[in-house]
């Protein structure tokens, strides 16, 4: 007979990280945004007008400044700010080994051609000096 295989739980294998997706705001930031924003709310207006209350009654111009910060998150949320920084650093790190490599190319070529031009002045120089053998008048 088979073995009955069991579901694994989520915590055994987590699921696979959900990428991205352009323009969207990272998961702490937008929590954060609301809850700031229910608290100041809370201190600037009374609970007793909330249930009567509407946008012509009750000022809030806080909400407007909240809204124009939070359109950027990297301005807003510290973590989404770190990680482009990281980034940025990766993209600047990566750029810095390939020019490390191709330096480290040229500089094999300039040591192999120096020993190619040593080992050439080293025949001229056994040449000239047979050539010049001939010549010792002394």
């Amino acid at each position: 007979m088979g073995m009955l295989q069991h579901p694994q739980s989520p915590l055994e294998h987590p699921s696979p990280r959900i990428p991205k997706e352009p323009g969207r705001r990272p998961a702490g930031s937008t929590p954060c945004l609301v809850s700031q924003v229910l608290d100041e709310f809370s201190r600037q207006v009374s609970r007793t007008e909330w249930p009567s209350g509407s946008p012509a009654t009750i000022s809030y111009a806080a909400l407007d400044g909240y809204l124009s910060k939070y359109q950027n998150p990297r301005d807003a949320d510290p973590m989404t700010r770190v990680q482009a920084e990281l980034d940025e650093t990766k993209i600047i790190l990566h750029n810095t080994m390939e020019s490390l490599l191709e330096r480290g190319e040229k500089l094999d070529d300039l040591v192999s051609k120096s020993e190619v031009l040593g080992a050439q002045s080293k025949a001229f120089y056994k040449t000239a000096r047979k050539q010049n053998s001939c010549c010792d008048i002394m």
